[in-house]
């Protein structure tokens, strides 16, 4: 009996935007406490809430005001486009055995750059490595050699191929260089 569970997954796009508006509902609560108190007579001062409705009351609809509407409703468009964006993908299936149908295997990034880096540095001819950069989806490698440049760089790329197979074949790009520092 297998089961299908999900992708391991980042954090939502929607997070950040939900924190702000987090903050901003907080923030209307200190001034509804604030008007409160002030309201009862247990602090001297005028409510906020009062002073704006009183500011705001009169005034018709102008450029600016125009504006501002647009503005908002074009912010909430975007939040709602964001809060339907699913979360990015942070490891990389791995093609599953027959004997292993049940079970899932995921490879972080670092795993899979870590794995092709130890393969770099035990290619014949290499005097070092370091990953430049990995993604779910590629490893970008350089290499330091004293020996010719392309036979370097097709001899790990062959060695890597071979190596990272079992992981799905993620894209590497190898630079070579005469000295890794």
């Amino acid at each position: 009996m297998s089961t299908t569970h999900r992708a391991p997954r980042g954090r939502p796009v929607v997070s950040l935007a939900a924190l702000l508006v987090a903050l901003a509902i907080i923030a209307l609560a200190v001034v509804a406490v604030r008007d409160l108190v002030v309201a009862r007579g247990w602090a001297p001062g005028t409510p906020w809430a009062r002073s704006l409705v009183e500011g705001l009351d009169g005034l018709g609809a102008t450029t600016a005001s125009t504006a501002v509407g647009v503005a908002m409703a074009v912010l909430g468009a975007v939040l709602l486009l964001v809060a339907v964006k699913p979360a990015p993908r942070t490891h990389r299936a791995l093609p599953a055995d027959a004997e292993q149908a049940s079970v899932e295997l995921w490879a972080t990034p670092a795993a899979t750059a870590a794995l092709a880096l130890d393969v770099a540095d035990r290619t014949c001819g290499v005097l070092g490595a370091r990953v430049r950069r990995a993604g779910r989806r590629r490893v970008r490698l350089e290499v330091g050699t004293t020996l010719d440049r392309v036979e370097i760089r097709e001899r790990v790329t062959t060695r890597l191929r071979e190596e990272l197979a079992p992981l799905g074949d993620p894209r590497v790009v190898v630079k070579v260089r005469e000295d890794v520092r």
